[in-house]
């Protein structure tokens, strides 16, 4: 490998920070491969909301937070088990349920960009 190619894996990793020129290349790039114009027959490919998640989706961080989500949901889960017959009204069990609604709002929140990424009208 030469120098530049080094660079370039480098710079597409984080390591070094990208020149203007790099990134106004990584523009370009967006929706390489999407055919469709319109996602859910509402948002088209110039909408922000959709540039959002499309790049939230492409980045190298999605995997991980997934599967940070779906970690925490386990071990809630084995929580859960061991606390069935608590008194609903105890702290313990009050926090649990607390949990419970911030984990829905996560996974609802990266199924819907999941969502608007992938879904398409053609």
């Amino acid at each position: 490998m030469d120098e530049d190619q080094i660079t370039s894996i480098f710079k597409d990793e984080g390591m070094m920070k990208k020149e203007q020129k790099d990134l106004e290349k990584e523009k370009l790039k967006l929706y390489i491969g999407v055919d469709c114009q319109m996602s859910f027959y509402l948002f088209d490919k110039e909408f922000e909301f959709r540039k959002f998640c499309y790049k939230a989706i492409k980045s190298k961080a999605w995997d991980n937070v997934v599967m940070l989500l779906i970690f925490l949901s386990s071990i809630k889960l084995c929580f859960d088990s061991y606390f069935l017959q608590a008194d609903p009204e105890s702290p313990i069990m009050i926090a649990s349920n607390d949990i419970d609604g911030l984990q829905h709002l996560l996974h609802l929140r990266n199924g819907h960009q999941a969502d608007c990424h992938w879904t398409c009208d053609g």
